[in-house]
């Protein structure tokens, strides 16, 4: 178990530990900040949980020239060479047998790679071993996030972003809104990445989503679905009332069905009446409901930013709705849908 914690304020000192077999924490290294900076060393405290792992096989250099002919190789170091297999030089790969431990027997030249034919290279030039001598792995079971000092929510607006009316048909889902934090924001302006001279660090935290309309219906709430409208830079528009996200009004911009999109399925519910009702298009019968996200995680942005959708750009959230199949529906549904949600603006 890995840890990481510091105090942000330009004062304190990061501390990195692990667990040690007896229970405790050990700290290993140590960055100081007090009386060192005169301000903030992160415009934020928020910071995302990430995980990586990087390899690289074994690797040296030659010790001997090799020529389109050559049928043997001196390595500088090949103890760790496998008996037989392959290594990359010049982006050839040449497949060898160890004579001894820095002399390899090198079989059929051209064997497949990224050049044409066989190439040269001379004393001093890389290999890198292309065998299954290496296997890294990264088994992930959870990151948690722990504040100290009694630390509570912070109060904040309840934004909310509401769309036209949208007109669903019967089993097809058809996107209503979609909501993200902006790509780029600063001085409390949201943008589109590049635009503005930060990338956007805060979090999005879901709330509700409100529904009304005047047939039953079926809500999906579906987190990073993929979709070309979203590339359409004009359909973002700011939340606006001091918020740094945007909303998307598939209902005038780029509406799109749920099949083929993908995203991850957050929630669902339906919207029904109680009893029977006879809605017509000249008299329609109006009935609502809504759904609690503030069990669904919070919505961030992608680690090196950008325009689209998570990895390459915020988390989106799209709220499709598909009309019921029902033999008493006499049109198809208008519906308009609400989403609100609190910023957690660093």
């Amino acid at each position: 178990m890995m840890f990481i914690d510091y105090s942000w304020y330009g004062a304190g000192k990061v501390r990195y530990g692990m667990r040690t077999d007896d229970g405790k924490i050990t700290y290993f290294h140590e960055l100081y900040n007090n009386n060192v900076n005169t301000k903030a060393y992160m415009r934020s405290g928020n910071l995302p949980g990430r995980f990586e792992i990087q390899s690289r096989s074994k690797g040296g250099t030659i010790k001997s020239n090799l020529t389109t002919m050559s049928t043997s190789l001196s390595v500088d170091d090949g103890t760790f060479l496998p008996a037989k297999g392959r290594i990359l030089i010049n982006n050839e790969y040449i497949k060898y047998t160890k004579s001894s431990d820095n002399n390899l027997t090198l079989d059929a030249r051209n064997t497949g790679g990224l050049v044409a034919g066989p190439v040269t290279a001379s004393v001093g030039d890389g290999w890198l071993s292309f065998n299954q001598n290496c296997s890294p792995a990264l088994s992930h079971w959870g990151v948690a996030a722990l504040i100290d000092g009694g630390f509570n929510d912070d109060k904040s607006y309840l934004f909310t972003a509401t769309p036209n009316n949208v007109l669903s048909a019967n089993n097809v889902e058809r996107a209503i809104i979609s909501v993200r934090l902006s790509p780029s924001v600063d001085f409390g302006i949201p943008a589109a990445f590049g635009v503005r001279n930060l990338i956007n660090r805060s979090a999005l935290r879901l709330r509700t989503i409100g529904v009304v309309t005047t047939q039953p219906i079926q809500i999906y709430a579906r987190i990073n679905c993929e979709s070309t409208v979203f590339k359409i830079a004009s359909g973002w528009k700011a939340a606006g009332n001091g918020s740094i996200a945007q909303y998307f009004d598939h209902t005038t911009t780029g509406s799109f069905s749920a099949d083929g999109a993908g995203g991850d399925l957050v929630g669902s519910f339906y919207v029904v009446p109680n009893a029977a009702v006879t809605s017509t298009y000249n008299n329609p019968t109006w009935f609502t409901d809504r759904l609690e996200l503030d069990v669904v995680r919070d919505l961030g942005n992608g680690v090196l930013g950008g325009n689209n959708v998570y990895p390459d750009g915020p988390d989106v959230i799209t709220i499709f709705a598909k009309t019921l199949d029902n033999t008493n529906i006499n049109y198809t549904a208008v519906t308009r849908c609400r989403v609100s949600w609190t910023e957690d603006q660093g």
